[in-house]
């Protein structure tokens, strides 16, 4: 090997390394800074924990009634449950599941596209992926929730499914890989099945018999059908029901119903206004031009010189990029769906497809001898990748680290916890809060079940004041948002304030009993 080629190499190792320490900083480094978010992220948070109180790991509980609205298999559940005998019962341990997730695909992908294509396209995608802003916020890879797991295993599908060209055993790994697919975000895996009955022409061609397909499906199965008899066995078809028939029927038909047609190209512009997408866009139009003119150069018939080209461009293993791709974005845009998790799936192939392109366009200045222009070539790919995934680090706004009023009520929880007088596990608690965005005052929002659970272990029932007041137990616990004392000061007087801080936190006894 040239001395050339050795310092090239070096310098691509060295590349690789940083982006990987960047990647690990970016994921694990603010992962148990904010509040847990009230959406899906407690809603995980409160299955895994009630999975663990309840010792029974195939019914997901909310509030220790079953969860028919988060209407998932537990596959993620149980990581989080992992994660939770790690960690504890806090953030961390929520979320570091989905980091894990995150770094797997982003290492496997890398040393994919190194053995299937070559390093400049390893060292390329692992600019690329940190770079994706989205993939560290919402429901992604620093959530307590599904979608990491997801794509990963969405991921792995699609490389068993380029791969199967090469021998027919990889279909294996794709069955398997949507089987868990399946088990971790339900009939939203059906996507990786869509992109299957894409590939079969170019399959059958190769040589895949129908025992292959067959094999497949076995895979898939064996993954999904202990779940499926072990829930079965607890409520019949009922939750496969709300999970097949609910959940994604209602999101598609409400979604449609609600969407002006403007909303179509809604993932369109999301992926527009992701910078990195912009860059992305640009190598890969900019390699198929170069492409072009370079085909153009060589070829003799004009006649099917186009025809030739998009033969070339578009080989079997491009093809399965682009319909990954188009599927996803095209499957929701349908629809018009507006929530902007559902084409995480999308951005894999949209950067493997321009870490493609920009190493054929660094191996073509390299190999012509224009070894510097080719260098800063790269650094112009990276270096502004690199900056961008950077800012993902610093920035993490969900509810922010402290002043707001989930990290209060946090704050309170821990104080109580920590009065060694007061006793609360398996104890009813109340609450009243001003400060809910989904729910009425009397109700509990999934953020504030999360820490009143994990940290006190008590059980959260919906009420207010009015069910406080109204209850014969006389071990419960109410907590009232501050700012409504005045309107609750006529009918509370006199009942003992335990704490005094952004809550009032109410025993039932009253003062002199």
């Amino acid at each position: 090997m040239k001395k050339g080629d050795l310092v090239f190499r070096a310098l691509g190792i060295c590349f690789f390394v940083v982006l990987c320490i960047n990647m690990l900083v970016a994921l694990f480094g603010v992962l148990p800074v904010t509040a847990v978010n009230s959406t899906d992220e407690a809603c995980y948070g409160i299955n895994a924990y009630e999975m663990i109180r309840n010792n029974n790991i195939w019914v997901n509980t909310l509030k220790y009634n079953p969860d028919y609205y988060n209407s998932k298999p537990p596959l993620m559940l149980w990581l989080i449950m992992i994660g939770y005998k790690i960690y504890g019962y806090n953030a961390m341990g929520l979320r570091v599941a989905s980091a894990v997730c995150g770094f797997i695909l982003y290492i496997l992908v890398s040393f994919w596209l190194y053995k299937v294509r070559d390093g400049f396209t390893a060292v390329l995608f692992a600019a690329f992926l940190p770079a994706c802003t989205l993939l560290f916020d919402f429901h992604m890879m620093r959530s307590g929730d599904t979608d990491s797991l997801y794509v990963l295993c969405f991921t792995i599908a699609m490389m068993g499914l380029i791969m199967a060209l090469r021998s027919p055993m990889w279909l294996l790994l794709y069955g398997v890989a949507f089987g868990l697919a399946f088990m971790t975000k339900s009939t939203h895996a059906a996507l990786i099945i869509i992109i299957g009955l894409l590939c079969i022409p170019y399959l059958v061609r190769a040589g895949i018999k129908f025992k292959h397909i067959i094999m497949s499906a076995f895979g898939a199965i064996v993954m999904i059908l202990p779940w499926f008899i072990k829930r079965m066995s607890y409520d019949g078809l009922e939750f496969v029901k709300v999970m097949v028939l609910g959940e994604t029927l209602s999101y598609a038909q409400g979604n449609v119903q609600k969407s002006d047609f403007i909303e179509t190209f809604t993932y369109v512009m999301q992926l527009y206004r992701e910078p990195v997408c912009d860059i992305a866009g640009i190598i890969i139009v900019i390699a198929i031009v170069v492409r072009y003119i370079d085909w153009v150069g060589t070829s003799v018939d004009n006649k099917k010189r186009s025809i030739s080209f998009i033969h070339e461009l578009i080989n079997y293993r491009r093809y399965v990029l682009i319909v990954w791709f188009l599927v996803v974005v095209g499957a929701f845009s349908v629809v018009r769906a507006r929530l902007e998790w559902y084409i995480y799936p999308a951005y894999i192939p949209l950067m493997m497809a321009a870490a493609e392109c920009g190493a054929y366009l660094v191996k073509m200045l390299y190999h012509g001898g224009k070894k510097a222009v080719a260098i800063g070539l790269i650094l112009v790919m990276v270096v502004p990748s690199i900056m961008i995934s950077v800012n993902n680090i610093r920035e993490y706004p969900w509810n922010g680290t402290g002043g707001n009023p989930i990290v209060n009520f946090s704050i309170d929880i821990e104080e109580l916890k920590n009065n060694k007088e007061i006793t609360t596990s398996n104890k009813n608690a109340f609450i009243e809060n001003s400060y809910n965005d989904y729910k009425p005052y009397g109700e509990w929002e999934l953020d504030c079940v999360f820490y009143c659970e994990t940290i006190l272990d008590m059980r959260c029932v919906d009420g207010g004041v009015e069910g406080f007041l109204a209850t014969d137990d006389m071990d419960a616990i109410l907590f009232l948002d501050k700012t409504l004392w005045d309107q609750y000061s006529g009918v509370l007087t006199g009942y003992v304030i335990l704490q005094d801080n952004n809550f009032l936190i109410f025993s039932k006894h009253k003062y002199g009993e």
